[in-house]
């Protein structure tokens, strides 16, 4: 950008080494880029004085991510130069000045302050902020509305050649630490460790990312949906081993509490031990292409659904259905599979990924007295969950299957199969009565009705 240059150079022809210079430049409206990748400052206005001993620049101001800002520096002893900034931050101007897409999910303005330290072209920063006057609506734990504080510190520091370390606090929320190698473009996260809760994130130790500490409350469907602003994945930083107790998390419609979880990498799977009040057993994770979830369940009870906070759209935006992601393939099996704490039987279930469905190929749910087998594709599962089955279920013995079905005496003995294609809007673990439609064959016989309800409610509810 535009400036002015003013400068005084003394040089003592006989004794060069005792040459003075003394100037100043004056910034107008200019665009200043600290370091590649950095957000720009704009608009920049101030005055840079300098001497043969070093720089300072007594005021300037700027405006970063939409936001104004001021700024100070000068030279110091071992030849560092030091910049102290302070400003305001607005989210919607960071957003619409190139901030991430996240940024729509905060509301409001804040004060932050930081300084950064030059020597010999290494850059250190460090940033911090109250962010009182945001109002949060990422999922939990991190919401908070504008009046609330929390504490957020980021430094930056240059551990040697090409080497840098990142920390990041927030509160006693979660703390984070990251090494990094590389330049601009080209930097990548070799290890890190992140910490939820109380403590503070310890130096990383082996190549990927270890996470442990204590989440009070999780909503894997808000961050599920949340995952699409993140925007194209290169294949990230692969975990490299979890020690996490979550108290609440949320999964769909359903609610589990007191969850541990233990993992680590084995031969490149993410082998994991899972124990709570509603689940028991072993994950897999293998990354390699969209991944692969495998889990062996001695027990899962799925707790009773919470109501549907609101209605399906008719047709969910553009937006929703593009920033979706990928699916993996599942490879399930449960020992004893329970809903609302009533035995279900055996489930075993093999579904692969199809654009941005899952097909699933066995469904099978096992108990002594019948056979459930189920395939289809379950429909745009995120944005607006859609099922298409084919199903065929064997009973040797009606009335022991309405009794774990919750109807005792209603049937005595008695054989059954059912088979036909069934389709509902929603999940495969819940029939949604107003939108189901199809057709199937009943075929039953050798038992005894012994009491019966007239109504198709019934009916429905019995197969």
């Amino acid at each position: 950008g535009q400036g002015r240059l003013g400068m005084k150079l003394q040089l003592p022809l006989q004794s060069l080494d005792r040459s003075r210079v003394s100037g100043s430049y004056q910034f107008i409206n200019n665009q200043l880029v600290p370091e590649p990748g950095f957000p720009p400052l704009e608009q920049v206005n101030g005055r840079l004085d300098f001497t043969q001993d070093g720089v300072r620049v007594p005021s300037a101001t700027a405006t970063f991510l939409g936001g104004p800002l001021s700024v100070t520096a000068g030279s110091q002893r071992d030849a560092a130069v030091s910049i102290q900034f302070q400003g305001r931050i607005n989210a919607d101007a960071a957003r619409r000045a190139g901030g991430g897409e996240w940024l729509r999910h905060i509301r409001g303005a804040t004060d932050w302050r930081g300084s950064l330290s030059m020597r010999n072209k290494r850059v250190d920063l460090s940033v911090e902020s109250s962010l009182q006057g945001l109002a949060v609506n990422l999922p939990a734990p991190f919401t908070k509305t504008a009046a609330e504080s929390l504490p957020l510190r980021i430094e930056r520091r240059y551990t040697g050649p090409r080497e840098e370390r990142i920390a990041a606090t927030a509160g006693n929320i979660a703390s984070m630490v990251l090494l990094r190698r590389g330049e601009g473009r080209d930097a990548r996260i070799e290890r890190g460790v992140l910490r939820f809760g109380e403590g503070a994130a310890g130096e990383p130790q082996r190549p990927g990312i270890a996470v442990s500490g204590v989440i009070r409350t999780l909503d894997f469907n808000e961050w599920l949906a949340l995952s699409g602003d993140a925007g194209p994945r290169d294949g990230g930083l692969a975990l490299s081993s979890v020690d996490l107790r979550i108290d609440e998390a949320r999964v769909f419609e359903r609610r589990f509490a007191e969850i541990g979880i233990k993992a680590a990498q084995q031969s490149g799977v993410l082998q994991a031990s899972i124990r709570g009040r509603d689940i028991e057993g072993a994950l897999g994770w293998r990354g390699q292409g969209k991944g692969r979830l495998t889990a062996r369940l001695r027990r899962l009870n799925l707790p009773a659904a919470e109501p549907a906070a609101a209605p399906v759209p008719a047709q969910p935006p553009p937006a929703a259905e593009a920033a979706a992601p990928e699916l993996p393939a599942l490879d399930v099996l449960i020992d004893e599979l329970l809903i609302g704490g009533r035995s279900l039987g055996k489930l075993e279930l093999q579904a692969v990924p199809q654009q941005r469905d899952w097909r699933i190929e066995k469904l099978l749910l096992t108990t002594p007295e019948s056979q459930l087998n189920i395939d289809g594709l379950w429909q745009a599962w995120l944005t607006r969950p859609r099922v298409q089955a084919n199903i065929r279920l064997d009973v040797n013995d009606i009335g022991r299957l309405l009794t774990r079905y919750g109807y005792p005496e209603d049937v005595r003995r008695g054989v059954a199969k059912i088979e036909g294609s069934l389709a509902w809007s929603g999940s495969p673990q819940k029939l949604d009565y107003p939108t189901l439609n199809g057709n199937f064959v009943l075929d039953a016989g050798k038992g005894q009705f012994i009491k019966l309800e007239p109504g198709i409610g019934k009916l429905l509810g019995i197969l």
